[in-house]
């Protein structure tokens, strides 16, 4: 299932890519000429593209978070990994309280950044830590495009 989402995925971006080098040299020649209903029609392909890969996208990061959920692999493909990021939690009130407390003044206001920096390091208990799955997809698809599709 992963295998045929990133190969849909590398063969989208690839028409994808294809459909807007044309539509540029297209509105290149558009210019002198009169091929506004062909320059529209591209334009109409590269946003059917665009939102065919976001969708194809969707469906194999979701797949990709299955597999990881279920068999805790962050490499389920050569083309897709799964990178955990570091997320805190807390209920801003809490580090505020906490920033008074220790007379914060600059996170008084909460300043996330400076905040976050801070409950990385420290242990706080009203903070949780957690780590968050996201996936990340290669860039070069081209060794899974198949031979059909847009050329």
């Amino acid at each position: 299932m992963l295998d045929e989402k990133v190969s849909e995925l590398a063969n989208v971006r690839k028409d994808l890519e294809f459909a807007k080098k044309n539509l540029a040299e297209m509105e290149s020649r558009m210019m002198s000429t009169s091929i506004g209903e062909q320059v529209l029609a591209m334009q109409m392909a590269v946003k059917f593209l665009a939102e065919q890969e976001k969708s194809i996208r969707d469906q194999l990061d979701s797949v990709a978070l299955q597999i990881y959920a279920n068999e805790n692999d962050k490499h389920p493909h050569g083309a897709v990994t799964i990178k955990e990021n570091n997320r805190l939690v807390y209920y801003p009130p809490d580090a505020i309280q906490w920033a008074l407390k220790l007379e914060q003044m600059e996170m008084i206001n909460l300043n996330k950044t400076a905040f976050e920096k801070a409950a990385k390091v420290l242990d706080l208990e009203f903070v949780e830590k957690r780590k968050e799955p996201s996936v990340a997809v290669s860039s070069d698809l081209s060794a899974y495009i198949e031979t059909t599709g847009v050329e």
